[in-house]
């Protein structure tokens, strides 16, 4: 996984699901999403109405969560 700049860490104690990234959806701050597409983690860095997943990314609403945290986001769901 390549994370640039816009990356961030999983927080650890987060409560929050990992869900698919939808259109049209309320996101809020910290959630985690799984984008289909790439197959990639985010996590949401302002509240936004999700609308197009590419023009949403690149306008800093979301942020890749780094590979090194990744196992820490995939705990959240496994539980």
């Amino acid at each position: 996984m390549i994370v640039g700049s816009n990356s961030k860490s999983v927080n650890q104690t987060s409560s929050q699901l990992i869900t698919d990234w939808v259109t049209s959806h309320v996101y809020t701050a910290n959630d985690y999403v799984r984008y289909v597409t790439n197959t990639q983690l985010y996590v949401c860095i302002t509240g936004h109405t999700s609308g197009t997943f590419n023009t949403d990314l690149g306008t800093g609403k979301w942020a890749l969560v780094n590979n090194q945290n990744l196992n820490i986001a995939l705990s959240l769901v496994m539980g």
